[in-house]
């Protein structure tokens, strides 16, 4: 199972998704602008992780398309907001808002295709956060700044913590996989008793 196999990533990802949301919740007072970039990149950064796991779903013959229009969307918003940063705060919300119910939509999409053990719940958990962030972004814009930054941390700290135990899941299963490859390839090589 390549996403067992790929469980750095998801973890690799979660620990920036976490970080970003400590940032943004415990520095509160920078920029619009600010926020702007650092958002820019962990959108580049999940976006890239992204794209390489759909890159090695795809090497592995598997089901890549989620990952890959999670990248693409990732990159795209992240290059949008850089080359953006003196946008009114409406238009970083609604950028945010597309990204975040794009990306609930595929994480639901790639939950339907996991199987129980490979953390569906994680997938459909993540899956509705996102989607109710961007809904609430689109339907009830943010009276400023801090309120954005609250939302956006609030938002990263709790996918990151998702992300980190959806990649020790998978962790945990990959060990399993390989411990089990091993017995049986050390079975096969067995000299037959006479």
């Amino acid at each position: 199972m390549s996403l067992a196999r790929n469980w750095w990533a998801f973890l690799l990802r979660g620990l920036m998704a976490l970080l970003f949301g400590v940032i943004a919740l415990l520095l509160p007072g920078p920029t619009l602008v600010s926020l702007a970039l650092l958002l820019a990149a962990y959108l580049l950064v999940d976006g890239t992780f992204a794209l390489i796991a759909g890159v090695r779903a795809i090497a592995k013959h598997q089901r890549w398309g989620h990952f890959i229009l999670e990248g693409v969307a990732g990159l795209v918003a992240g290059v949008l907001a850089i080359m953006m940063p003196g946008a009114t705060i409406l238009a970083l919300i609604l950028i945010m808002a597309f990204w975040a119910i794009l990306t609930g939509v595929l994480e639901l999409m790639a939950a339907r295709r996991v199987g129980p053990g490979g953390g569906r719940a994680w997938l459909l958990v993540g899956g509705v956060l996102s989607i109710i962030l961007g809904v609430l972004m689109v339907v009830v814009p943010p009276a400023g700044g801090y309120a954005i930054v609250f939302l956006v941390g609030t938002y990263a700290f709790a996918w990151g913590i998702l992300l980190v135990a959806w990649g020790f899941q998978l962790r945990h299963l990959h060990i399993r996989l390989e411990r089990s490859s091993e017995v049986g390839a050390l079975g096969s090589t067995r000299p037959a008793s006479s």
